[in-house]
């Protein structure tokens, strides 16, 4: 009697062991593109803690011009990986003067200076899905009521998350 495999026996095998590993890699790279969405989801909340808390820490300081700090934001951009924060200045103890609310997103009234503070970007692999500012305006802090940021995968569409802020309150999902 002959000891060893048999070509059928061979074949399984293989097979087998080929579809395990196509599992494996499709898996692993799907959990890639997660991992990177939800670190660029960790570090656009951090970003908005940052503008809440500078917002808190310069209310009604001057900036270099004499200008009165009025409030600061973050800039998300549609089909962009960049974002950004900014501050919204004014002449000097001017800042209750500015009676819409619409006048906090970036760059959407005319008389106000809106300088960008400093400038982020996402993994090279995500772009935001939405257009959106998010705002915060001391002395009592109010905010865009409800703004939604939806960061998405380049490549696998369905691969997105979303940060919620209603107030003062950030919620990733």
């Amino acid at each position: 009697m002959k000891s060893g495999f048999t070509l059928l026996e061979t074949l399984i095998v293989v097979s087998i062991t080929a579809f395990l590993s196509a599992m494996v890699l499709g898996y692993t790279q799907n959990s890639n593109q997660k991992l990177s969405l939800y670190v660029d989801r960790a570090n656009v909340v951090g970003v908005i803690q940052k503008a809440k808390n500078l917002a808190m820490e310069k209310y009604k300081s001057t900036s270099a011009d004499g200008s009165t700090i009025c409030a600061f934001g973050v800039h998300f951009e549609n089909n962009s990986s960049t974002y950004f924060i900014y501050n919204i200045t004014q002449a000097s103890g001017q800042c209750n003067t500015i009676s819409n609310a619409n006048c906090y997103r970036y760059n959407n009234c005319g008389g106000l200076n809106y300088l960008s503070e400093q400038k982020f970007a996402l993994n090279q692999a995500n772009i935001f899905t939405s257009s959106s500012d998010i705002y915060f305006v001391p002395p009592y802090f109010t905010t865009s009521s409800n703004a939604t940021i939806l960061i998405a995968s380049k490549n696998i569409s369905s691969n997105s998350v979303k940060i919620v802020v209603n107030g003062l309150d950030i919620s990733a999902n």
